[in-house]
C-alpha cells in the first residue's frame, strides 16, 4: 500500500505534502472505464461509480488516464481515505464525494503542472486546457496543491493554475442563455428545414449544444454542436418536436449549468401532384388536399379571424372554396404559421364524344369545358395551352365556342388502330387537367 510522506495541518484537516505512486499507466483499454487502468479518450460523456458512492463523469472528448488506487491520510488520527486516481489530461470532469472528517472514499485528480485536487465532499469540477488547470467548489470542500503548498477551495469559486501556479481567482460560470429564431417550424417536406441559435452568457467562450428529438418522455439525441458566441444555424428536421440545451465554457474549459432546454416545434406539409407554390400562396386543384405531419401538441384553425383552435389535422384543403387560410400553433402559444391556399385558375371537364364512336366512319369530337375560379366559363382563356397527341403524335386542332365549350373535330387516322387520345391543358403554373381516351376501329375497317 502506497504511503504519504510529510504533512500541513489546514484548520482541522491534515493534508499530504507529498502524493505517492505515481505509477505508469498501462496500456490503453479498449473502451473508456473509469475504473480500470489505462489512458483513454472519451467519444461520449461517461458517469461512473468509483467505489462508496463517488461518482464520476468526463465529457465527450476528455482524455484521461486512470491510474492504481491511492490511500491518503488526511487526518492524523483517522484512517486513510481511499482514493481513485485519475490523471486529467484534457477536458472536464466532474466529481461528486459523500461527506466525512474526512470522507472513507474520495478521488484524486491529478492535473497538469503537478497540480492535485481532493474532494473532502461535495461537488467538484476540474478541467485542463492547453493554458493551464482549473478546480472549482460546487457545494463542498476540495483541497488543491502539489509539493508542501495545499490549500482549500472557497465555495462557488474556481481557481486556475498555469505551471501548476495560481492566476486567476472567480465565480463559477454562469448559465447560458439561449435564444432560437423559429420556435416553431413549418416546411415543406422534403425540404431544407432548419433555424438559427444565438448564445450568451456572462464569461463564456465557447458552447455546446445538443439536439434531441422528443417522442413523449423520451428523447432521442440528434447531435452535438460546437460553437463560440455567434449564432449557430442548426441542420435539417422532419416533423415532431426537439429539444435544445446549451452548455457554456470559459477561456479556461470551466462549465457549469447547463441552460433550460428550449423547445423546437417542426411541422412539414407535403404537396399534391401537380400544385404549386406561387408568392407564398400554395395552389391547388379541385379536391386536393396537403398532408400534414406535427407533433401532438400542435393545432390549428381555419381563417384569419378564427380563435377556435382544434387538434392538428391529417390533411388541410380548399374544399368548395377558392380561397382559405389554415393557421397553426402550438397549444398556449401565440406564435402562429399559416398555409395560404388558392384553387388554380381554370378547372376543365374534358370529353370524347360519341363515346361509342368508331373510326374512320364516325366523326369524333373533343369537347372542353373551361371554367375560371369565380366558375364562370372561360373558353378564350389566352393563358391556356391546350396539347392533342395520337398515338403520342401531336396533331393541331381547329377549336371553335359552342355556347362557351370549346370543340374541335379529330382528324381520322390511317391505320386499324387502337387509337390513344390524350389532352392535357397547361397554365402558367403546369398542367391542371388531362383526359385519355381509347378508339377502336369497326371490324372489318381498315382506315383511310
Amino acid at each position: 500500500m502506497p504511503r504519504l510522506g510529510a504533512w500541513i495541518l489546514l484548520g482541522s484537516i491534515s493534508v499530504p505534502a507529498l502524493l505517492l505512486n505515481a505509477a505508469s499507466a498501462e496500456p490503453a483499454a479498449p473502451a473508456p472505464n473509469l475504473r480500470q487502468e489505462g489512458t483513454y479518450t472519451a467519444d461520449a460523456s461517461i458517469t461512473q461509480l468509483l467505489g462508496g458512492d463517488v461518482h464520476a463523469t468526463v465529457d465527450a472528448g476528455t482524455k484521461f488516464r486512470v491510474l492504481p488506487t491511492t490511500y491518503i491520510k488526511l487526518h492524523a488520527s483517522k484512517p486513510s481515505t481511499r482514493c481513485a486516481t485519475i490523471e486529467l489530461l484534457s477536458g472536464r470532469m466532474g466529481v461528486t464525494v459523500p461527506p466525512g472528517e474526512p470522507p472513507e472514499h474520495s478521488v484524486q485528480i491529478k492535473l497538469p503542472g503537478g497540480l492535485s485536487a481532493v474532494p473532502l465532499g461535495g461537488r467538484i469540477i476540474a478541467a485542463a486546457v492547453e493554458k493551464g488547470s482549473t478546480v472549482a467548489n460546487i457545494d463542498g470542500r476540495v483541497l488543491v496543491g502539489k509539493g508542501t503548498t495545499w490549500g482549500e477551495v472557497k465555495r462557488g469559486m474556481a481557481e486556475s493554475y498555469s505551471n501548476g501556479a495560481q492566476v486567476n481567482v472567480r465565480p463559477l460560470p454562469g448559465v447560458p442563455t439561449v435564444h432560437v429564431r423559429d420556435q416553431f417550424v413549418l416546411a415543406p417536406a422534403g425540404g431544407s428545414t432548419s433555424t438559427e441559435v444565438q448564445l450568451s452568457g456572462e464569461t463564456l467562450k465557447r458552447f455546446e449544444v445538443t439536439l434531441s428529438k422528443v417522442d413523449g418522455n423520451s428523447q432521442t439525441p440528434v447531435g452535438t454542436y460546437t460553437t463560440t458566441t455567434g449564432p449557430l444555424e442548426l441542420p435539417g428536421f422532419s416533423a415532431g418536436r426537439y429539444q435544445v440545451v446549451a452548455r457554456g465554457f470559459d477561456e479556461w474549459g470551466l462549465s457549469y449549468r447547463q441552460s433550460q432546454p428550449v423547445s423546437i416545434h417542426v411541422m412539414n406539409y407535403e404537396l399534391p401532384k401537380d400544385a404549386h407554390v406561387v408568392d407564398g400562396k400554395i395552389h391547388l386543384l379541385p379536391g386536393q388536399r396537403l398532408k400534414i405531419r406535427g407533433s401532438h401538441e400542435l393545432e390549428m384553425t381555419y381563417g384569419d379571424q378564427s380563435d377556435y383552435f382544434v387538434p392538428l389535422s391529417t390533411d388541410v384543403g380548399l374544399g368548395a372554396r377558392t380561397h382559405e387560410v389554415a393557421r397553426f400553433r402550438v397549444k398556449g402559444s401565440s406564435i402562429e404559421a399559416r398555409l395560404e391556399m388558392v384553387s388554380r385558375p381554370f378547372t376543365a371537364h374534358i370529353e370524347l364524344h360519341p363515346a361509342a364512336a368508331r373510326w374512320p366512319e364516325d366523326l369524333v369530337q373533343v369537347s372542353i369545358r373551361l371554367t375560371n375560379q369565380a366558375g364562370r366559363l372561360a373558353p378564350d382563356a389566352s393563358d391556356v395551352s391546350k396539347l392533342v397527341t395520337i398515338n403520342s403524335r401531336k396533331v393541331a386542332l381547329s377549336w371553335r365556342n359552342q355556347h362557351g365549350v370549346l370543340v374541335a373535330n379529330l382528324p381520322p387516322q390511317s391505320g386499324s388502330g387502337p387509337w390513344r387520345v390524350q389532352v392535357e391543358l397547361k397554365d402558367k403554373l403546369g398542367t391542371f387537367a388531362t383526359h385519355s381516351s381509347e378508339l377502336r376501329a369497326r371490324r372489318g375497317s381498315t382506315g383511310t
